[in-house]
């Protein structure tokens, strides 16, 4: 008897730690704001980085959207709440920041590979003509007798 009821109260001790643990979940409302994933959208600028497709400029321009998105997050969720309009205005940052990701990663611009230790900052190739070097000489000095 004893054995009994030690089981069930252990079973019963589970049983309301899960559900008590399910409860303090947020639940998922359909239309409601999961937040950025980061973690995507830094993966894909890496990814753009790794193949050559995004120079170092293009770089830069999404990292700082990326952190300007960043901020914009923290900021909605400063009072532990997301308006529609602050909800509707990050997801409008996320899709237009997506849509340069893919944008600058497809253009023609096309990153070196050595481009990190590239000394004279060319550090891409834009499929155009060469443009001719043009040497220009020192003006002659002139000295009056």
């Amino acid at each position: 008897m004893i054995t009994f009821t030690l089981i069930s109260g252990t079973l019963l001790a589970g049983l309301l730690f899960a559900s008590g643990t399910a409860m303090a979940e947020p639940m998922h409302r359909p239309g409601g704001f999961d937040g950025v994933n980061v973690v995507q959208l830094e993966r894909s600028i890496d990814r753009g980085v790794r193949s050559g497709d995004l120079t170092r400029g293009e770089e830069s321009t999404l990292r700082t959207s990326l952190r300007s998105l960043m901020h914009s997050v923290r900021l909605a969720k400063k009072d532990n709440r997301i308006t529609a309009r602050e909800r509707a205005g990050l997801e409008r940052k996320e899709s237009q920041l997506k849509r340069s990701i893919y944008q600058l990663s497809n253009n023609r611009d096309v990153a070196r590979r050595d481009h990190r230790n590239d000394r004279d900052h060319r550090s891409y190739n834009d499929n155009r003509a060469p443009q001719p070097h043009v040497v220009i000489a020192p003006m002659p000095v002139r000295t009056h007798r």
